[in-house]
């Protein structure tokens, strides 16, 4: 529906019968998802990318190490 509306909350407040602050939450939970999804594939595709050699092992370490520093961080 946010796409059918072309990303216009309010259309899309209408459409729904939903608050802005509602669906501005709705979609920053949506957005925390797909991040942790992301984090979560992130370490496959440093390592795709150190076997096609597209990418150093020392970089590969520097870009995990950040990661793990993040996911720390954010614990």
């Amino acid at each position: 529906q946010f796409i059918l509306c072309a990303g216009n909350f309010k259309a899309l407040g209408e459409k729904l019968d939903l608050t802005y602050p509602t669906l501005r939450s709705r979609l920053d939970r949506i957005i925390a998802r797909l991040e942790e999804i992301e984090a979560e594939h992130a370490p496959d595709e440093i390592l795709d990318q150190v076997s096609r050699k597209t990418m150093t092992p020392e970089e590969a370490i520097k870009r995990l190490k950040g990661m793990s520093d993040r996911k720390r961080e954010s614990a």
